[in-house]
């Protein structure tokens, strides 16, 4: 659906501008922006329940722009329309049930904002040159598919298999919930970059805007509860979450729950039982200390990892220990032999 409004459109478009417009004056589009299938690579869902907000939000007006303001470090950011109108329906793709379709509009002008016009914008459009979108949108509660709980205070990890209660067998992905809204729409150019800009970046990358400083997160377990996520998603699937560096608070994890470590035990089902220990700064320190690990708060979540598991590796024989308590790691480097060590995550305070 593109070109000029029908009366029903015009007229909504009319509803949010401060102007009033005529058929001749705007130029309207719409497509798919979202679903609920289960991202690639990420393990996460969009809920029915986030999805029926974000068409809400839709409707109410989010600004449409050229690629996200996530990604204009150095120059201001160009909003060229804006949304009007959405609904979910059924969706004919694999893998999903339902999807979201936001329209929008754009006021036709020769006027350039960051070197591109309103127009030269809808001629790409038309001419079919760009085609992908993708959404900015933000949320604070993250449901595990396996048992229903907050995410960040189960002990099952994305990708993997679980069996239940029941006996089922189950894939752990992560369910983005409420509450949680619509941020923007943007028009991205497919190929030039992939999702939407800003993922581009990697975990760990920091960018800055107008809006604050933000770091690029893969791992949702590394943060603390009700950290507010935010998301960039395409309509093909792609998705980058990010969060603002203020909130960033990292805590070192030691849980019982196996890790997979290669393509066989991937598929492993794991039973999980017992909790996870925090520490904070002070203690990770100490720890490090104790372990003859040098201390460096600059040090990425695989990093510090990878120091762990190389010092304890030197101690490997036959003794198999699948979770410790935080008394016990004090006693940990006392202990000669140690085997079968399963580090689900660890982190720092920043």
């Amino acid at each position: 659906m593109f070109g000029k409004p029908n009366e029903k459109q015009l007229a909504l478009i009319n509803s949010l501008a401060k102007k009033t417009f005529t058929a001749d004056d705007v130029f309207v589009f719409g497509g798919k922006s979202a679903g609920d299938r289960i991202i690639e690579d990420r393990y996460m869902q969009l809920s029915k329940e986030l999805l029926e907000t974000f068409a809400i939000n839709a409707k109410e007006g989010v600004s449409w722009l050229l690629n996200h303001s996530w990604a204009s470090f150095n120059e201001p950011v160009a909003i060229y329309g804006r949304t009007f109108d959405a609904r979910l329906q059924p969706s004919a793709d694999q893998d999903e049930t339902i999807e979201l379709e936001i329209d929008k509009y754009i006021p036709r002008s020769d006027t350039t904002k960051n070197g591109r016009s309103a127009n030269s914008i809808i001629e790409d459009i038309e001419n079919g040159v760009l085609f992908d979108t993708s959404i900015g949108w933000g949320s604070n509660k993250f449901e595990c598919s396996v048992c229903g709980s907050n995410y960040y205070e189960c002990n099952h990890r994305p990708g993997q298999k679980y069996e239940d209660k029941d006996g089922n067998i189950k894939l752990c992905y992560i369910i983005a919930k409420n509450p949680g809204y619509l941020m923007e729409e943007s028009g991205v150019f497919d190929g030039a970059y992939k999702g939407a800009g800003i993922s581009m970046c990697s975990a760990g990358d920091v960018f800055e805007n107008k809006k604050g400083k933000f770091l690029v997160v893969d791992e949702l377990k590394e943060l603390s509860k009700d950290t507010n996520v935010f998301g960039v998603y395409t309509s093909k699937g792609q998705l980058t979450t990010f969060i603002k560096k203020a909130d960033h608070q990292k805590v070192f994890a030691i849980s019982n729950a196996p890790l997979a470590n290669d393509a066989k035990s991937n598929e492993k089902l794991n039973k999980e039982k017992g909790s996870e220990e925090s520490m904070d700064k002070e203690k990770i320190k100490a720890l490090l200390e104790k372990l003859g690990i040098a201390y460096d708060e600059n040090d990425t979540f695989d990093k510090v990892s990878d120091k762990i598991i190389e010092t304890w590796e030197k101690h490997i024989a036959n003794m198999s220990i699948q979770s410790v308590s935080l008394e016990q790691l004090d006693e940990i480097k006392e202990i000669p032999h140690i085997a079968n060590m399963s580090i689900q995550s660890v982190e720092y305070m920043s």
